[in-house]
């Protein structure tokens, strides 16, 4: 098979015949190369090498400006990476013509080296410590590394570096140090970080102390505020840093209020004055003035002899509570055991006993040295006993018949000194005497006897005959039907006793709230100079009117 010659080799074949024609027809043909001979490059090391493109023409005297481009060669045999200077040389030729040029690169390093600074930018040195080098490194780009080679100095708060290459290039860098200190004080509280203080007392202060890191001991510059129950302290290093403690004030209230009695707390009055209250106040730590808040128990009775307790109490708004007391001592005015009668004078009298209460009233009558009149029945055998105690201690007994029955005392007159009789031997054996001291059932002026027409005149003459005194009154108690209140009892008594220069009172010594009302009687009496007797057969009697 034959083979076809390429259309590029024949033109190309064409060409070179051509050129040979022209030089042979033309003459003084040369190759020239654009870059003289001798030429300098420098370049920096690390740099990027560019060579410069260099062209080669074959061009004739007579034909300067045509000319034909041919290729060139390029021997860069000697160039490497060590700085100095190398040679690279260029060459062109055809057909017996040629040409070359050599150009000298030098390669150099003018750059220094770098150095560079590890920058933490929350880093920083306490001014008490040292600065700890944060790091470097130092490179070169012809020498590399330099890091190991790197010099240092620290002053005046900065850190200089330097480093030269091998080229004699020197790098320098500072940093400045960041001195700085951000560490707040720490205040330290003595005692409890919760204080309770008893209300109205001066807060106390445990103590504290305040340390800085660079600053040392800063408790002389701590400042304290109290807001309400918080208590604050604060202090500040030379850097700003502020520190800072509280603690809480519970305020309580544990104390009670104090109550002062005005007066002593121990008094003594005679039974019959009027008990004046001296006074008291009370004060507390926390709301003051308390003294409305008292509240008194307990009372004096002025009109009874014997040891009161008067308490006052008050709580406070916390709720603690006080206590004061007072005893009043109530002495009763004893009546002197000989007495003149010939000033106003007070026959207490009772009726229809002995009964239940007779022996309290006894109790009451001796307590004030105080004699009295017994009017006595018969019909409670239990408590005739007492007849015979009355009379020892110096009361007057009289009759008041034995079963005190109208109906039948008031039929006839041999009924009624039959019943008197009977309650005469009955205090007879209590006694061991007879009395002549009577009081008619009703009194001599009663009208319930009014079925027997007559019967109290000829009864009222008859003891009269007999050697009989009998007796009405002519004060009333009211407690034969009139009220059944012990104080209306006692005022009754007294209102009719001031009416009066000798006064003979009726009672009943079978009713508990009169007996109650005697203590009361008695001490008015006493305190208004009035004398207390029994009645005797001789004593100014009280005759009312006879109405049958």
């Amino acid at each position: 098979m034959k083979r076809k010659i390429p259309v590029i080799c024949l033109t190309a074949l064409l060409v070179v015949l051509v050129l040979a024609a022209a030089v042979y027809l033309f003459g003084g043909w040369r190759v020239t190369l654009t870059v003289p001979d001798g030429t300098v490059l420098t370049v920096e090391y690390g740099s990027e090498l560019d060579l410069p493109q260099v062209k080669a023409f074959l061009s004739s005297k007579y034909l300067p400006q045509y000319g034909f481009v041919l290729p060139v060669k390029v021997d860069d045999a000697g160039l490497s990476g060590e700085l100095g200077t190398h040679q690279v040389t260029y060459s062109a030729g055809i057909l017996g013509f040629h040409a070359q040029a050599g150009l000298e690169v030098r390669l150099v390093d003018t750059t220094p080296p770098e150095i560079t600074l590890v920058q933490d930018p929350d880093a920083y040195t306490r001014p008490i410590d040292a600065y700890q080098e944060e790091g470097f490194s130092a490179l070169d780009l012809h020498d590399g590394d330099l890091t190991g080679q790197v010099s240092r100095e620290e002053r005046d708060g900065f850190v200089y570096y330097w480093v030269a290459d091998s080229s004699g290039n020197q790098a320098e860098a500072v940093r400045e140090i960041v001195y700085d200190d951000r560490e707040a004080p720490v205040i330290t509280l003595a005692g409890e970080t919760v204080l309770e203080v008893e209300i109205g007392t001066e807060v106390p202060e445990p103590g504290y102390g305040a340390q800085d890191d660079c600053d040392g001991d800063l408790t002389a510059q701590v400042t304290r505020t109290q807001e309400g129950e918080v208590v604050r302290y604060s202090v500040t290093d030379s850097y700003g840093n502020q520190g800072t403690a509280e603690r809480t004030i519970r305020f309580v209230d544990r104390t009670p209020p104090v109550i002062t009695l005005s007066g002593d707390q121990e008094l003594w009055m005679q039974a019959g004055q009027t008990f004046a209250e001296p006074g008291y106040s009370a004060l507390d730590n926390g709301d003051g003035d308390v003294t409305e808040a008292v509240t008194v128990s307990g009372g004096v009775n002025p009109y009874h002899a014997g040891d009161y307790t008067l308490t006052y109490t008050v709580a406070d708004a916390a709720g603690n509570c006080a206590e004061a007391v007072r005893t009043v001592h109530v002495e009763p005015i004893r009546q002197p055991d000989k007495v003149e009668p010939d000033g106003k004078v007070i026959y207490l009298t009772f009726d229809d006993g002995p009964g239940a209460y007779t022996e309290q009233l006894l109790d009451v009558l001796a307590e004030y040295n105080v004699k009295a009149t017994f009017f006595v029945t018969g019909a409670n055998e239990d408590y005739q006993w007492l007849i015979g105690k009355a009379s020892k201690e110096g009361h007057g007994i009289g009759l008041h018949t034995y079963s005190h029955k109208y109906e039948s005392i008031y039929a006839s007159e041999d009924a009624y000194f039959d019943d008197l009789n009977q309650m005469q031997a009955i205090v007879e054996k209590q006694t061991g005497c007879k009395t002549t001291m009577i009081r008619f059932p009703g009194g001599s002026s009663n009208t319930v006897s009014g079925f027997n027409a007559g019967i109290m005149t000829r009864l009222a003459q008859d003891v009269t005959d007999m050697g009989y005194q009998y007796y009405d009154w002519n004060v009333l108690s009211g407690d034969a039907g009139e009220t059944t209140d012990t104080e209306t009892v006692a005022q009754n008594v007294i209102d009719g006793v001031s009416k009066h220069r000798v006064s003979i009172v009726l009672q009943h010594d079978i009713k508990a709230f009169s007996v109650d009302a005697v203590e009361k009687i008695v001490v008015w009496g006493l305190s208004n100079d009035y004398t207390f007797l029994p009645l005797t057969p001789e004593s100014p009697t009280a005759h009312h009117g006879i109405n049958n």
